[in-house]
């Protein structure tokens, strides 16, 4: 078996892109012999995404190598990822307006229907008019289904965390407990089903951290930072602001391995880029400011409460700095239904477990995150999302971003920790290869 991480079964590429073809071809049939009936659902097509789906799961499982819990994350996926990805279905069927979902998937049915045409000023930039497009493409070759398609998001974000737990799973001294971050919080397995953009960004984002890991520990950079390049390019074309916090984290991260003087150099360079950026108004631009005016502050928190407005739960932020738990939000006893409550909860218990480990082990967690190049990446990936959003009142909006750092969190905590590394430090070898 492949043991340098590979993406790829190498031994068996031709045969395995020879069964995917087999397969995919199977569902082309199922296509063309849904005829009319464009939109409605049928038990065959829903069982053909969820073998597709478990095909995904094992080839990427077999693919990366991953030691520990394999037969639990076949079980987790067909037990826990696709019964919560119904359910969300279900909900947004039923119970909530779920945002884009009509552009998401009526408008892709009614461009199969010739009712609209896709044109390519609509798709360029904009990130949820190419995911649309996207799933419009999915359903010109493949069976059209609403379960079906959360499936197919479903599998997106559950081999992106995949892609994660292999990278960390012999970095942490209990793989059960990465798992159970990566894999088991409800209200992550739950949206990031979500059939949109951010099923593309997690595979992108959990590439380009693939591809940072394989950089750090000095393999082919030159190929490294193609990848990397490549993924933010890709994230561009979803979310652009997102690409730019990923810059940021970056930016940190090579800040932490500089001298005093290759700091200070990087600060100044950020400074004159921040004010280039406001005096050009890209700022304005990335975040879809709504004033006609200059950029300020004031219009950019005012922007941000805009377009995040008319959630069903809206909470305002707190005074700062208490502002930063915002992410955090609803607490149980704001939350407004029950979905919401089982939020509350979750992000109550991950909000102790970070403050325990900080106010316990504080110097160790702090020391092994500026030493870990990963560790740095990944705790600025989680700050820049913390504060960038703690502008946000719309708690279910809220509830999708928290996907993209809730787990990645956590992964730096569990690593970090004195009793992580006590147990860490029995695997021979392990911290000098990290270091």
């Amino acid at each position: 078996m492949n043991r340098s991480g590979g993406l790829f079964l190498r031994p068996s590429t031709w045969g395995v892109g020879a069964f995917f073809v087999v397969v995919l071809g199977c569902g082309t049939l199922l296509r063309f012999a849904q005829g009319i009936d464009v939109g409605e659902e049928h038990a065959l097509y829903i069982l053909y995404y969820l073998g597709l789906g478990c095909l995904f799961v094992w080839f990427t499982i077999k693919g990366l190598g991953i030691v520990h819990y394999r037969g639990w994350l076949g079980a987790l996926f067909l037990c826990w990822k696709i019964p919560l990805g119904f359910a969300l279905v279900y909900l947004l069927l039923t119970r909530y307006e779920g945002g884009d979902f009509g552009r998401y998937f009526h408008l892709p049915l009614a461009a199969l229907k010739g009712i609209h045409a896709y044109h390519w000023d609509e798709v360029k930039g904009d990130g949820t008019n190419l995911a649309s497009c996207m799933i419009f493409l999915i359903f010109n070759v493949l069976p059209v289904s609403l379960y079906g398609l959360s499936i197919v998001f479903g599998t997106m974000s559950f081999c992106a965390f995949l892609v994660i737990y292999r990278i960390f799973e012999e970095r942490v001294a209990s793989p059960g407990a990465l798992l159970f971050a990566l894999f088991l919080l409800p209200s992550i397995s739950l949206q990031s089903s979500y059939v949109g953009k951010d099923g593309f960004v997690l595979v992108l984002t959990a590439v380009l951290i693939f591809w940072l890991d394989r950089y750090f520990r000095g393999k082919n950079r030159a190929k490294c930072l193609f990848w990397i390049g490549f993924c933010l390019a890709g994230i561009w074309m979803f979310r652009n602001y997102q690409s730019l916090l990923v810059l940021v984290a970056l930016y940190f991260t090579v800040m932490a391995r500089l001298s005093l003087i290759g700091r200070l150099i990087m600060i100044f360079l950020g400074v004159l880029l921040f004010l280039a950026a406001w005096r050009e108004d890209v700022l304005r631009m990335v975040i879809w400011t709504l004033d006609e005016g200059p950029v300020s502050m004031t219009s950019l928190i005012n922007a941000i409460e805009v377009v995040y407005s008319g959630g069903s739960l809206m909470l305002r932020p707190l005074p700062f700095p208490l502002q930063l738990f915002q992410v955090f939000r609803p607490f149980p006893w704001e939350a407004n239904n029950l979905l919401s409550a089982l939020s509350g909860v979750e992000n109550a218990a991950v909000l102790c477990f970070c403050l325990w480990f900080l106010i316990v082990d504080w110097r160790e967690v702090f020391r092994r995150i500026r030493k870990d190049p990963r560790l740095t990446f990944l705790t600025a990936y989680s700050a820049v999302f913390i504060m960038a959003f703690s502008f946000s009142s719309n708690m279910g909006d809220l509830s999708r971003r928290r996907i993209y750092f809730i787990s990645l969190l956590l992964i730096c905590f569990l690593r970090a920790s004195t009793f992580q590394n006590g147990k860490i430090s029995a695997k021979r070898g392990l911290d000098a290869r990290d270091e």
